[in-house]
């Protein structure tokens, strides 16, 4: 991600381009809600990273968003979990979008439910997580037991549903200033 003369893409067509190559272009504003909601319609992960003041998009693959094309000293990081993807409800973060989690980002999951917010663990709640990670349990995990498992560590995340932010940008919801 380079922020020297960037060379702005149309979001949708960028993302829309077959091959499964990890790449990330410049974005002229900030995505509208209604272009990361199309977002989680596509077979694969995407991301939005908002790092002051350029805006990126991140074409992934089906195994998901480069961490190294998402920068942990972003202002906002996003990633979608494609609707075809049903290891746990899509709104619940993943186990490694937790692991993964940016300290100083706001780090956002979006489904086919809306905008999920979740937070870096703490130094226990990692702990316990990267032994989740390692444990038969994770292995043969099941959708409640997951969600067991989040409740248990306490770990935070919060769902927005498409119809609490429609029309709003995330800038506006999340950083409370706009930035387009």
């Amino acid at each position: 991600m380079t922020t020297e003369n960037p060379t702005f893409v149309d979001p949708r067509e960028f993302l829309s381009l077959a091959g499964g190559k990890l790449e990330s272009a410049s974005l002229a504003k900030e995505p509208t809600v209604d272009l990361i909601r199309w977002a989680t319609t596509l077979k694969f992960e995407t991301g939005f990273v908002y790092r002051d003041p350029y805006f990126f998009v991140v074409r992934g693959y089906e195994g998901g968003v480069s961490g190294s094309l998402m920068p942990h000293l972003a202002d906002i990081l996003l990633h979608t979990h494609p609707n075809e993807d049903v290891t746990q409800p899509d709104f619940y973060p993943s186990l490694l979008d937790f692991l993964n989690s940016s300290t100083t980002a706001v780090n956002l999951v979006a489904s086919k439910e809306g905008v999920t917010q979740h937070w870096a663990p703490n130094d226990e709640e990692l702990v316990e997580l990267k032994k989740y990670w390692y444990s038969n349990e994770y292995k043969n995990r099941t959708d409640s037991s997951y969600h067991q498992m989040l409740k248990s560590l306490k770990v935070k995340f919060q769902l927005h549903p498409w119809e609490e932010i429609a029309d709003r940008y995330l800038s506006t919801i999340f950083l409370n200033a706009p930035l387009s």
